[in-house]
């Protein structure tokens, strides 16, 4: 059994309508958030992805796991929701 990983992902289609939009933010959002990466797109064509995660051997050196855990996935949500209050105006219900 590898490495296991506790992922954040969230990926754009080439269809989506907000593409374009999405890119901007997203690129400008992981200059501000070093824990996140934006892969891609390689055209107009790929999906691109936002995504921030960190191996659980991290989290082996922490003296309380679950709370190192914790911190670590509710650090990410309070980023996201910063990132969501910043642009109302993009969908953010999956449509």
């Amino acid at each position: 059994m590898g490495v296991q990983y506790l992922p954040q992902n969230f990926s754009v289609s080439p269809n989506s309508q907000n593409r374009a939009v999405l890119q901007l933010v997203f690129e400008k959002f992981v200059l501000e958030n070093e824990e996140w990466l934006l892969d891609g797109p390689d055209d107009q064509n790929s999906w691109f992805t936002l995504s921030s995660d960190k191996s659980l051997v991290h989290f082996l050196k922490e003296k309380d796991h679950i709370d190192a855990i914790q911190e670590f996935l509710t650090s990410r949500l309070k980023e996201l929701y910063k990132l969501k209050q910043n642009y109302p105006d993009l969908k953010w219900n999956g449509e």
